[in-house]
């Protein structure tokens, strides 16, 4: 698994997106929470309700809102 940190402009750590090996992403925000997902085969950004939030990848939006 890979993990990207996602910080704000002052260095705060916001989030981070974990990658597993099939390419299946999630979004977490600073405390651990679950805030969506992202899965290549259909191309689709979902929050963690399960709605679509987006067509391709557009996880760290979710940490951004959060």
């Amino acid at each position: 698994m890979k993990r990207k940190y996602i910080k704000n402009v002052r260095g705060q750590l916001e989030g981070y997106i974990d990658t597993d090996d099939n390419g299946h992403e999630s979004a977490k925000n600073s405390r651990g929470q679950l805030l969506g997902s992202y899965k290549p085969e259909t191309d689709l950004t979902v929050d963690v309700k399960g709605q679509t939030t987006s067509y391709g990848d557009s996880l760290s939006a979710l940490i951004e809102k959060d």
